[in-house]
């Protein structure tokens, strides 16, 4: 099977709450690097965590922060995960689904501590940092509606002369950077139409995983 569906169908097995089969497809497999392609440790990292996620919703909390444990460590059965995942996990996507499941789980000291990182992005980051910075600013108790506003539209208005410029390689997670940014700023039926059009564009980087999760709650 190819790379590219054996990352699908673990997305789709991790969605339909089908974590230990998801996990095993990416066993035994070699994943060769393409540039500018999707990388394995980024697919291995969102199925674990989409996991994780629905683990903590049904209340399984051991289950759920055994995942984000393990991003930690090196497994000699998968070679990919040389050095621990950590990385992977600190890309603000990734992160600000690691501070949920903390939060929902009972380590509250460690999610604020990923939401002060998250933050520092609403002044130093492009669109999806400053979509993420938002919400973890409002997840602190910051609120500072002006400020706050200010680089939203601010954000907003770069992504979209981005997409209309078709000036991005990975138009998708742009999008979906969008869509994000639209939601934070109140204006949810555009953020789902935003969120839909993810899907016209190659799904590089997660960009359509991504989407379903926002689409549906994951």
């Amino acid at each position: 099977m190819p790379a590219s569906l054996v990352f699908k169908l673990a997305q789709a097995l991790a969605e339909a709450n089908e974590a230990a089969a998801a996990e095993r497809l990416f066993h035994d497999r070699f994943f060769p690097r393409e540039e500018g392609g999707t990388n394995v440790r980024t697919v291995y990292v969102q199925t674990r965590l989409t996991s994780a996620t629905l683990a903590a919703r049904r209340g399984s909390c051991g289950e759920a922060l055994e995942i984000l444990d393990s991003f930690t460590r090196e497994r000699r059965d998968l070679a990919f995960t040389a050095g621990g995942l950590a990385d992977v996990l600190d890309l603000p996507a990734m992160s600000r689904q690691a501070a949920a499941i903390e939060s929902a789980c009972g380590r509250n000291d460690v999610a604020r501590a990923r939401w002060e990182r998250l933050e520092r992005g609403l002044t130093s980051g492009g669109p999806m940092s400053v979509a993420v910075a938002v919400d973890a600013r409002r997840r602190l108790g910051r609120l500072n509606a002006a400020d706050e506003r200010r680089a939203l539209e601010e954000a907003l208005e770069s992504a979209t002369r981005t997409l209309e410029s078709a000036d991005s390689s990975n138009p998708g997670l742009v999008e979906y950077a969008r869509a994000l940014l639209l939601a934070a700023l109140d204006r949810v039926d555009e953020s789902r139409a935003s969120l839909k059009r993810v899907f016209v564009y190659p799904d590089r980087t997660l960009s359509h995983a991504l989407a379903r999760a926002a689409l549906g709650g994951i």
